[in-house]
């Protein structure tokens, strides 16, 4: 029998295939571990599909893609629905809130851990996205309208879960064990979860940067004891059939027309804003029959008729979107650029430095540049400009490359107040400004609209100050 928790989730949205474990009776005498390793698989999988979910919100505001009809709706900032991913994250919290039960019933502290620290990866997913969302009651069965929490009030929940998930770790002596392959993220690793946790940390306080309440001593600390190299990168790589960007790569070929890049990222790295050609742009996508890089401008649409490569979009040999092309959580290459900001706030500019190419170079060796071009893009003078020279915006522009297809660049982007070279509104936009917070799902306008908070596409969350 499905616990009552489910009740919130049901309303809005069904179990995801392999949640079947949860539709049969459970047998009292059977071993305790199976239910925990299938909600284990179940969340570490479906948490890593949730950055793709989110990106799917954000990513034309971000400018990584462009719409291929002239003046779609998600291109120009117009109220669109977010359901999908609303009820994705929201069965994620359900699910890691459920795992917690289980775990602290039978003693599996480790398993709690992971939990939590999911649970507080995807609490801060509806602060950042949506400002506020259900949470105190949301889980409880006894209501199907949930109260609505702020996100400040959010961001401290996240905090406390992750502070409990670094004690859970700790624990030396589990009733019960990860089941390394159930854990589709670490593996059973737990000195890499404890550093994700970190790296969670350091990326939530990291947000405050516009707010009284940064500190970037605290962003620092947790910067240190998180990821050491892209070895500890927080991903999933184990998929049903394919990464799901490959999906759209493969799309297009079907003439089903998505993943087309904006003019403004791809202008960013042919050498057109910026003056020097990055090498990452070929792992990305692939020229077109004119011989170079082109994108598409948002707003207007395609330019071509989607067969004869005219523009640039997703391939199926990009890194991103290959068929086994992990999902990014979390990188090092973050990481690196978190603690760039954070010291060149502090007036430490050398360090900052140091950090800033530290971060450049963790992506290009993740996604496979050659070590010759990689140099060759280090020693250009618009990326080798000095410690003197290091300012928020170039941390800002490599970070935006690095973090492509990652939804943290909407929190970026916001935080910098969008102030990226060359970078536009979208022709035919309906706003005089870019959006600083998600519309409000139309489910849960629906289904709970006497709590539910409608956003208006220029309201700000919390720490967008």
């Amino acid at each position: 029998m499905k616990n009552l928790k489910y009740i919130f989730i049901l309303l809005t949205f069904g179990l995801f295939a392999c949640q079947d474990y949860l539709d049969v009776n459970e047998n009292p005498n059977a071993a305790a571990t199976a239910p925990l390793d299938g909600l284990l698989a179940d969340v570490t999988y479906y948490s890593a599909y949730n950055t793709y979910y989110l990106m799917n919100v954000v990513d034309y505001w971000v400018q990584y893609f462009a719409s291929t009809e002239r003046a779609n709706p998600t291109d120009t900032y117009d109220i669109t629905n977010a359901s999908g991913a609303w009820n994705s994250i929201y069965l994620m919290l359900a699910d890691n809130d459920e795992l917690i039960n289980f775990s602290q019933e039978r003693g599996a502290s480790h398993h709690e851990a992971i939990a939590k620290t999911l649970l507080a990866y995807h609490i801060l997913f509806v602060a950042d996205y949506w400002g506020a969302g259900p949470y105190t009651d949301a889980f409880k069965g006894t209501t199907a309208t949930p109260s609505w929490q702020s996100g400040e009030f959010l961001y401290e929940e996240a905090n406390q879960l992750l502070d409990e998930a670094l004690t859970l770790f700790n624990d030396a002596d589990p009733a019960i064990t990860i089941d390394s392959e159930s854990d589709l993220i670490y593996y059973g690793d737990l000195d890499l979860w404890k550093k994700a946790v970190y790296a969670i940390k350091a990326r939530a306080a990291n947000h405050l940067s516009k707010t009284g309440s940064y500190s970037a001593s605290n962003v620092l600390s947790y910067v240190n004891q998180s990821f050491a190299s892209n070895a500890d990168d927080m991903e999933m790589g184990s998929f049903q059939t394919r990464n799901p960007w490959a999906n759209v790569a493969i799309n297009n070929e079907n003439l089903l027309l998505g993943g087309f890049i904006s003019d403004q990222f791809i202008s960013a790295l042919n050498g057109e804003t910026f003056g020097v050609f990055d090498p990452r742009l070929p792992l990305i996508t692939d020229e077109t029959q004119f011989g170079d890089y082109r994108g598409t401008v948002n707003g207007e649409g395609r330019i071509g008729d989607g067969i004869s490569d005219e523009e640039c979009y997703l391939e199926t040999t990009g890194y991103y979107s290959s068929g086994n092309a992990p999902l990014l959580m979390i990188t090092y290459s973050e990481l690196k650029f978190i603690e760039a900001e954070a010291l060149l706030s502090q007036g430490n500019s050398t360090g900052a430095y140091t950090a800033y190419l530290e971060g450049i170079e963790a992506n290009m060796d993740k996604i496979g540049v050659a070590p010759a071009d990689k140099a060759a893009y280090l020693a250009e003078s618009s990326v080798s400009v000095g410690a003197s020279n290091l300012t928020m915006d170039l941390i800002f522009k490599e970070k935006w490359v690095a973090l492509f297809l990652n939804p943290e660049t909407w929190n970026d982007m916001r935080r910098h107040n969008y102030q990226y070279k060359d970078l536009t509104l979208a022709t035919n936009a309906l706003l005089n400004e870019f959006p600083r917070i998600a519309s409000t799902p139309d489910v849960e306008l629906i289904r709970n609209r006497e709590n539910a908070i409608e956003n208006d596409l220029t309201d700000r969350v919390w720490w967008d100050n």
